[in-house]
């Protein structure tokens, strides 16, 4: 149907709702404006009676993000860039509601990085190759991905950090057993420190040990690549502390 394009009516685009004919230059050259987020547009004749102008400040993602206003891209060649990739996976951990992200519940975004532009823009002035977006480390017990308490750090340190659940001991990465109290450290599916101790006290005392070391030996290694504040709480790492702050 070849629907007359009227200055000052309402029509709908079939994924981002109404929006208004502010000007109408030509069938190229047409202004309008959404009514849900005020985002102003330029379009053709053509894509209004399509339904199909689009609303980069619509929150398509999840019903939280947006990918906004500005130079950076959600893809190029066909392929997600790497920012727009970490973007929505952190979106969808937040609020997809999926099983697999059940640990993530009750964590956010910071309204700030709803919009993938501001994301995009603190992505390419921190990200380090092969490093891993990582919101734990330099608050223990944050929920929020932001600027404030976000930073990139190596697998090795991000697959660190404690899962702890309660055990039967009654303790934390303790297993009891017939014989005493087990502690079993693995990496990458490798064995690091297996050992039995009498005491449920001992064990503990060992994991918080050998935890400890771990952490002041790769904040060490990783030191001119980590923010400070990343460093300096794997240099005073405390297992207790990090427990009580999940």
């Amino acid at each position: 149907m070849n629907v007359k394009i009227i200055s000052g009516q309402k029509y709908y685009s079939l994924k981002y709702g109404e929006f208004v004919v502010d000007k109408y230059v030509n069938c190229y050259e047409v202004f309008i404006h959404f009514l849900d987020t005020g985002t102003k547009v330029v379009t053709s004749a053509d894509q209004i009676r399509k339904g199909k102008v689009k609303d980069v400040n619509a929150p398509t993602r999840f019903g939280v993000g947006y990918l906004g206003e500005g130079v950076y891209r959600a893809s190029e060649n066909k392929k997600n860039t790497k920012a727009y990739s970490i973007w929505s996976a952190m979106l969808k951990r937040c609020y997809s509601g999926h099983p697999e992200f059940a640990s993530y519940k009750g964590c956010t975004i910071c309204e700030e990085w709803h919009n993938f532009q501001n994301f995009a823009k603190w992505f390419y002035e921190n990200h380090i190759d092969g490093f891993q977006l990582d919101k734990d480390f330099i608050s223990f017990g944050n929920k929020v991905y932001g600027p404030e308490f976000c930073s990139f750090v190596p697998s090795e340190i991000n697959s660190f950090m404690p899962r702890y659940e309660k055990s039967e001991a009654g303790s934390y990465g303790i297993a009891k057993l017939s014989a005493g109290f087990l502690v079993h450290q693995q990496e990458n599916g490798i064995s690091t420190f297996r050992q039995v101790y009498p005491s449920l006290q001992d064990a503990s005392n060992a994991l918080h040990s050998f935890k400890k070391e771990k952490a002041k030996s790769l904040a060490l290694k990783w030191k001119n690549n980590l923010d400070y504040r990343v460093y300096e709480n794997l240099i005073d790492f405390n297992v207790e502390h990090y427990i009580n702050s999940r």
